[in-house]
């Protein structure tokens, strides 16, 4: 699955665009995941116009929910990737070798990572999917604020009346 939103301005020529799941751990997810008390929904906003609803686009919503999770991740000074159980099994325990671990009461545990509260996810910092192993060169906290940024930039300019907006999912 990708998703791709695209704005063009009124001869059709592209103006700006952002694939939504660039890697196996999509800015959606991570954005919903690392904040934290939003009601709205940034998939939903993402997703809910998708290929002929996008000219009934309220660019005014898209941009306020995009603004409340920048808000919170321009802040954050730590990054995570999020795994619920059927996400760990599938994607870090076969991997597990790969990770910097200490060990408590006997079993290894990956250093850094915790359990979210009310989500039920384990956390593991960013920094160590930069392995080879993971395929993930633009990993770090900073890549994905910068590619939240790029959704920031999006927003905005979706606010000019005169251009057209396009989803694909």
């Amino acid at each position: 699955m990708s998703l791709d939103l695209y704005l063009r301005n009124t001869d059709g020529d592209e103006l700006k665009w952002i694939n939504w799941l660039r890697n196996s751990f999509g800015l959606g997810n991570w954005a919903e995941d690392s904040t934290q008390g939003l009601n709205a929904q940034l998939h939903y906003v993402c997703n809910r116009w998708s290929y002929d609803e996008g000219e009934h686009i309220d660019r005014a919503e898209f941009k306020r929910v995009v603004m409340q999770y920048w808000e919170q991740i321009k802040g954050l000074k730590e990054g995570y990737f999020y795994f619920d159980l059927l996400a760990y099994i599938t994607i870090i325990q076969p991997k597990f070798l790969h990770f910097p671990v200490h060990d408590v009461f006997g079993t290894p545990r990956i250093n850094g990572s915790k359990f979210t509260v009310g989500k039920d996810k384990l956390m593991i910092p960013m920094e160590h999917f930069k392995a080879p192993v993971f395929n993930l060169p633009n990993c770090s906290l900073e890549d994905y604020k910068q590619w939240f940024l790029e959704l920031v930039e999006f927003a905005v300019l979706l606010q000019d009346p005169t251009t057209r907006f396009y989803c694909s999912n």
